[in-house]
């Protein structure tokens, strides 16, 4: 076994480079299901986003006040375009003609906003957990729509500017190299240096004439850059996956566990002065009103779960201790809100874990050398990412009236 076979590959727009140099005259099944899949995805996810699109901006124009919920709506919707219009038509291209014809330039911008995509989209999904947590758990009534929507505005400038930083590398990992893989044919690839030094590698431990000396002082060098791309794809993997799945998790479970608390049905809740629930009237209004405004965005049937403040108007405080009493309406709104929060809940997770995972265990089986010849058969399981943008409109509710 050559020294060329224990080292894996991984960078996050063309995973399957090196298999389409060996066989350039071949278009194989898989990039035709491949291909099929990206297409389905571009065709149906693009219209659904752009109307989606245009829905969200024209609702934000309408309101009065800012709100939080559409302004997150409306950066999933922009992450997803950027997957459909950036991502997807890249990758379709590359796969019919096998070989880069855009140039530097272009492979540079490609390879940036193919990463950031991902980047953004899976933290624009961890924002919108973490917002709803936050909505349940310490948002004042008088205050909390201005505040809401600063948090809000806040989370979503740190996802930009860390999804920007941590794609950046990717200008500089990837550029246009001629005769790689090939070297009898011109054949040019948008391809990262790491991939590069492996088919130069290769191409020197094949080769009789070179003396074993320099053979062992190459492969010295190549463990070395080895273990680089390997941190970086770790790095990768937890920013892009690892991270943003454990938020989402632990912000929905804690959300359901706040939101039990409040079902307490022709009982009173009672607000203790020393908890971190705070003690004002006001508190309590505005915590049950946000868990079922925005917790439950929209019920199946596109109707809006809401309640009236009317339903849960508090009595007068006792001393130490303040006292609201709801009603069994206004406590069967709450159960329907956290009926919907949970439905959704499960539904988030598990549209991200499906369209996702098949991704980072190809990569992560990658990183680890584990099954690298077998795994070439299955890159086309990496398009289904793409389905992501199509599900996110169903599953937010962007066709509901805002």
């Amino acid at each position: 076994m050559d020294y060329y076979d224990n080292i894996t590959d991984y960078n996050g727009t063309s995973n399957s480079t090196e298999n389409h140099n060996d066989s350039m005259d071949e278009f194989r099944i898989e990039d035709w299901v491949e291909v099929s899949l990206y297409s389905v995805a571009f065709f149906v996810g693009g219209p659904l986003n752009i109307i989606s699109f245009v829905r969200l901006v024209k609702a934000l124009r309408r309101l009065k006040h800012p709100s939080p919920i559409l302004l997150l709506r409306l950066n999933l919707n922009i992450a997803d375009l950027f997957t459909l219009f950036l991502y997807v038509p890249k990758q379709i291209i590359w796969l019919i003609a096998q070989q880069w014809y855009g140039g530097d330039v272009l492979c540079r911008l490609c390879a940036f906003f193919s990463t950031f995509c991902f980047y953004l989209h899976s933290f624009v999904i961890a924002c919108i957990a973490i917002d709803r947590l936050m909505g349940a758990w310490n948002i004042n009534s008088v205050s909390g729509c201005r505040r809401a929507y600063a948090r809000v505005s806040r989370l979503l400038f740190a996802s930009w500017l860390l999804a920007t930083i941590l794609a950046l590398p990717q200008t500089l990992i990837f550029k246009v190299y001629e005769n790689i893989g090939m070297l009898d044919q011109n054949i040019t690839q948008c391809a990262s240096f790491w991939m590069k030094a492996r088919y130069d590698a290769n191409n020197i431990f094949l080769d009789p004439d070179i003396s074993d000396m320099f053979k062992t002082q190459v492969a010295m060098e190549m463990q070395l850059l080895i273990l680089y791309e390997r941190w970086y794809s770790v790095a990768h993997l937890v920013f892009n996956f690892v991270l943003p799945t454990m938020t989402i998790f632990f912000s929905y479970t804690t959300l359901l566990f706040v939101l039990k608390g409040f079902i307490k049905v022709g009982a009173q809740v009672v607000a203790d002065p020393g908890s971190p629930r705070r003690n004002s009237q006001q508190t309590l209004q505005g915590d049950l009103h946000d868990d079922v405004s925005s917790l439950a965005m929209s019920k199946g049937d596109g109707t809006e779960v809401s309640m009236s403040m009317d339903d849960m108007r508090p009595k007068r405080p006792k001393k130490k201790e303040q006292r609201a009493f709801i009603t069994p309406f206004a406590a069967g709104k709450i159960a329907k809100a956290r009926k919907e929060a949970k439905r959704q809940a499960a539904l988030i997770l598990l549209a991200f874990l499906v369209c996702w995972s098949p991704y980072y265990v190809m990569s992560i089986l990658k990183v680890a050398g584990v099954f690298h010849n077998s795994l070439n058969q299955y890159e086309f399981l990496n398009s289904l990412i793409t389905a992501n943008p199509i599900i996110n409109p169903i599953i937010y509710g962007v066709f509901r009236a805002v």
